[in-house]
């Protein structure tokens, strides 16, 4: 029979396991509960910041969205579509919108959750460039590019109705202005300028802005029997626009160099050859483009109804004269740097297409912008 002595020995050993388990089970439990608790605090930072990324995205696809039209019944006064033309496609080309979903003060929570989301963008060379900033952390910040979409399967150029007369003043031909033939159409897109050559010219090309909507195309028609001839093509600020100012015609140019057409992206210029089996339409041009002892193209897309019908002349010599492109037109003196299948290496941006057919009867051959996504950056893919 055990002692007193033992039995008491033996509890107190039993109750030495027991709160050496206890302390175990509680250090467990703490850790099991730091765990949960660091688990949890991650969760919920991992969902503020893809909340905050969605935010950013949404307000760019907006954006975006609007840039290529008006929902059906909208009215285009006052509009956002109205608001990113005037600023950021035309105007100073820029923009900052510091609160973008109205957040800021909001009292229902899944508003004031959202967090605030600030967006600027910048139009240069053709393309828009968005940034979007929801809270401080890397997730937040989104960026894209987009630029006008050539559609392939339209090639249609601007209906031959709406070309006026190519302006010409002391041997200047002025482009870029308004149209007087889009006055009376409430419904037409007034971004590009539409001319026509009846009768033989000669004469400077002279690319100016529009004040009210910059055109990002300017289509010239030249008629049957008829011969245009350019002897040199310039840009001039209209007035009121200060020179090497944002919105100036330097702007256009990759580094301001004005004379250089390598670096231009201010509108397309396209010239259509309208000649027939018995008249002929021509495009001859006096001379070539130098500088800094190079060759630079003319800033032309020239298109042509084919054959013998549509002529390309360049001044001749050891040297073939340079254009952006040619297309269905003749030509033995005047070229285009080109990748395969005669395809310009330097194409249009403003979503017409190099290779065009003007739009007849009841078609307008007017077209929107659609702008389509380059790619998207996100901040947390920056190192």
């Amino acid at each position: 029979m055990k002692s007193v002595l033992e039995l008491k020995n033996t509890r107190g050993s039993a109750l030495i396991w027991v709160l050496v388990l206890c302390i175990i089970f509680a250090i467990l439990g703490t850790a099991i509960a730091w765990v949960a608790l660091s688990m949890n605090k991650r969760s919920v930072t991992n969902y503020v910041l893809r909340q905050d990324y969605f935010t950013s995205r949404s307000a760019l696809d907006t954006c975006v969205n609007e840039l290529n039209g008006l929902a059906e019944g909208q009215s285009y006064n006052n509009s956002f579509n109205a608001y990113l033309n005037d600023h950021l496609v035309n105007g100073d080309k820029k923009m900052v919108i510091t609160d973008f979903f109205g957040t800021a003060g909001a009292t229902k929570p899944e508003i004031k959750n959202m967090g605030k989301c600030t967006v600027d963008g910048n139009y240069s060379k053709g393309t828009i460039t968005l940034n979007a900033v929801t809270g401080t952390a890397s997730e937040g910040k989104v960026s894209l590019t987009a630029y006008r979409k050539v559609d392939d399967t339209n090639l249609n150029w601007p209906n031959a109705r709406w070309a006026a007369e190519l302006p010409v003043s002391n041997g200047m031909f002025a482009l870029g202005g308004g149209n007087p033939n889009f006055q009376n159409e409430d419904n037409v897109v007034k971004d590009v300028a539409v001319y026509k050559v009846t009768t033989n010219q000669a004469g400077t090309l002279e690319i100016t802005k529009d004040t009210n909507t910059e055109k990002k195309a300017i289509f010239i028609y030249v008629q049957p029997g008829v011969t245009l001839t350019i002897n040199d093509v310039k840009v001039s600020n209209p007035v009121g626009v200060a020179s090497k100012s944002d919105n100036s015609v330097e702007a256009w140019f990759d580094g301001g160099d004005t004379i250089d057409w390598n670096t231009y992206y201010g509108p397309d210029i396209f010239i259509f050859l309208q000649g027939t089996e018995t008249q002929k339409a021509t495009l001859a041009f006096s001379k070539n483009l130098s500088t800094a002892g190079k060759d630079i193209p003319y800033p032309l897309y020239v298109s042509g109804t084919g054959g013998t019908q549509a002529v390309v002349n360049g001044p001749g010599g050891s040297s073939k004269t340079l254009v952006y492109g040619i297309h269905n037109a003749t030509s033995t003196t005047v070229d285009f740097k080109k990748e395969k299948d005669q395809v310009p290496a330097r194409l249009p941006i403003s979503g017409y297409a190099y290779a065009g057919v003007l739009a007849t009867g009841n078609e307008t051959g007017l077209k929107a912008s659609q702008w389509t996504v380059q790619s998207y950056t996100n901040g947390s893919d920056t190192p």
